[in-house]
């Protein structure tokens, strides 16, 4: 009787065990989902897109210079609504930085706030979508 006891708990001990493994990984899962990523790469005069959509909620801009010259990202609107304005530190070449944001829907001006860079290109929108 003791053995067939030492198994059954084992028995629950694993299933709690399963449990507790799988609602860690759908809450990551469910993490990773409302999390987007913006992977913007800095390079003598463009930001690696022109317009770029995303749904409303967590934001992850993910900015790395792969230019030769030192460059920045700057997010500034919505267009049109209240001034907001966020901005990376000026990245050295090879350098990276991270912003993560919760941005309302609208459409934003993104650009490298580096005197001259952005005249000669290195502009672009950020369109964010209602919902998330």
């Amino acid at each position: 009787m003791k053995g067939w006891r030492r198994r059954q708990a084992r028995r629950r001990a694993a299933s709690a065990l399963a449990v507790g493994l799988l609602l860690v990984m759908a809450t990551v899962a469910l993490a990773a989902q409302q999390e987007q990523v913006l992977r913007v790469d800095l390079q003598e005069w463009q930001l690696g897109f022109r317009t770029v959509e995303v749904q409303g909620g967590r934001l992850r801009v993910e900015v790395v210079n792969g230019g030769r010259l030192h460059h920045a990202f700057e997010i500034r609107g919505p267009v049109g609504g209240a001034g907001f304005t966020v901005a990376t530190e000026t990245l050295q070449p090879g350098q990276r930085a991270v912003l993560v944001l919760e941005l309302p829907a609208g459409e934003y001006e993104v650009f490298c706030p580096v005197p001259g860079h952005a005249q000669a290109g290195m502009t672009g929108r950020l369109v964010v979508r209602a919902g998330g």
